[in-house]
């Protein structure tokens, strides 16, 4: 796992719901660290999608709907390992619909 991953799930979730899960920035999860995970992302999924969004309305590179969509695509790669396609898909459809509000 990339040792940023942590951090940036830290950042995107909130730290006092990440930190409790006992997940090490650079180190594999456990199975019942992955679970917790999903679980939490799957609560979640609607402010993972604003966080996501928020970074790409920041992003320079970000100019209209199909650069916010490749974005979030870069995005979701590497976040891959901790989320699951079902989640993947929910959070693709939200921020959707958050970048068609905005553009």
């Amino acid at each position: 796992m990339h040792p940023t991953l942590i951090p940036q799930l830290s950042r995107i979730l909130g730290a006092d719901t990440v930190e409790p899960l006992g997940l090490t920035p650079g180190a594999d999860p456990t199975p019942d660290q992955l679970r917790a995970l999903e679980r939490l992302i799957d609560r979640r999924i609607e402010q993972f999608a604003i966080a996501l969004f928020e970074e790409a309305a920041a992003s320079d590179d970000v100019i209209d709907r199909p650069s916010a969509m490749v974005y979030l695509d870069d995005r979701l790669d590497f976040l891959a390992d901790v989320l699951t396609p079902g989640q993947r898909d929910a959070i693709r459809e939200s921020f959707g619909r958050l970048v068609d509000r905005w553009a």
